[in-house]
């Protein structure tokens, strides 16, 4: 199946590039066991549900190779790819460390970790301390941190180019992921801390002087 959802994206692709495209940004799988809708009906409320975040995971491999492929077939194909999957992995472990309080548990719902039926009666009074809005959604905060992600982190988390430098890249420039990699481990320690990533306040006024949000006309939620 994941083979048959690559051999059609890489299809897409070839069809985006001839007309005309040559910069594309890509954020792969989360780690679809983890989310509270899936854990709350497997019963499984306080790990990750493996077979989901497996097969999201071999897709999320080969989603890459392909990238990588095309990167070398096609003159001037350019790409970000920012690993949605480690990022919400490590907010669901270790979610203190990110500013959350919980990411077991939706702010937003009913049952063991608030996995399904959200409403206006049943959302949590501080939504800023859940990683997850509902049973399969971000919240706020979650979604600015992965926001400041995609547009300007590191290699390790977003490559071989962030947004930021997507947007700016020349485009009769071709960098590939071997070039980045092989970059990295001359110039980059292997460990960066937490704090190199992102700093909140920093982060807030950024986004906050790229998007206008008008959350008070939001009527509802689209998938």
């Amino acid at each position: 199946y994941v083979f048959s959802v690559c051999s059609l994206i890489y299809l897409i692709f070839q069809v985006i590039y001839g007309s005309g495209a040559r910069k594309f940004a890509f954020q792969n799988l989360a780690p679809l066991g983890c989310l509270p809708a899936v854990k709350q009906a497997n019963g499984n409320v306080q790990e990750c549900v493996r077979l989901p975040s497996e097969m999201a995971e071999l897709h999320n491999k080969k989603l890459l190779q392909l990238l990588v492929e095309l990167s070398r077939q096609l003159s001037g194909f350019q790409y970000s790819f920012y690993d949605f999957f480690s990022s919400i992995q490590n907010r669901v472990i270790k979610s203190k460390t990110y500013t959350f309080e919980t990411g077991m548990a939706a702010c937003c719902g009913t049952g063991s970790v608030n996995g399904t039926s959200c409403s206006t009666s049943n959302v949590c009074a501080k939504p800023e301390d859940y990683l997850f809005f509902d049973g399969k959604h971000l919240t706020q905060e979650g979604n600015l941190q992965v926001g400041h992600l995609i547009w300007g982190s590191d290699p390790e988390v977003v490559g071989p180019n962030n947004l930021r430098e997507l947007l700016f890249l020349p485009l009769d420039i071709t960098v590939t992921l071997a070039d980045i990699q092989e970059a990295m481990v001359a110039t980059m320690p292997r460990q960066i801390k937490i704090e190199s990533l992102y700093d909140i306040k920093k982060m807030e006024a950024e986004m906050e002087n790229q998007w206008l949000y008008e959350v008070d006309k939001a009527t509802s939620f689209l998938i």
